[in-house]
């Protein structure tokens, strides 16, 4: 595993993050439906968008993070939800459903429309590879998860 130091860091506005108001469609997952042993949702976030960066050589996209409560799933609960700006939006979301179909089987699903105002900038693919926010200004780039 890397060393904190080890991370490749890059300045905000060196990356083109996408930054509209807008609104966009979404992916949602049950958050409780991800097994404890995936190691929660960034990973396999990470990995989809990872295969979608090599899918896809010169892709830039920001994908934005909603966790709030849904009755989607015909029950109550919290859900997380993924919104992509920028480009091929739709093969990046269906590379998150698939992603997470595999994981969490049913309780994934095209979904509602988020509002990128209520959402968080929370992945970005640029230059082949997947940014994650380190801190105001700074992304760091997200290295595959290690599956032992």
């Amino acid at each position: 595993m890397e060393s904190e130091d080890d991370l490749v860091r890059r300045a905000e506005t060196d990356l083109h993050i996408v930054y509209k108001a807008q609104m966009m469609p979404s992916v949602e997952v049950d958050f409780h439906s991800i097994p404890e042993d995936v190691g929660g949702y960034a990973r396999v976030v990470t990995r989809a968008l990872q295969s979608a960066a090599s899918m896809f050589p010169g892709l830039k996209a920001t994908i934005y993070v909603c966790e709030r409560p849904s009755v989607n799933f015909h029950e109550q609960t919290w859900s997380v939800f993924f919104a992509v700006a920028g480009q091929k939006k739709l093969e990046i979301l269906q590379c998150l459903e698939s992603a997470f179909r595999k994981v969490v089987g049913k309780k994934v699903k095209t979904s509602d429309y988020i509002h990128t105002s209520h959402a968080e900038r929370d992945y970005h693919i640029e230059d082949g590879a997947v940014w994650r926010p380190e801190e105001p200004g700074t992304w760091y780039q997200e290295e595959a998860p290690s599956d032992g």
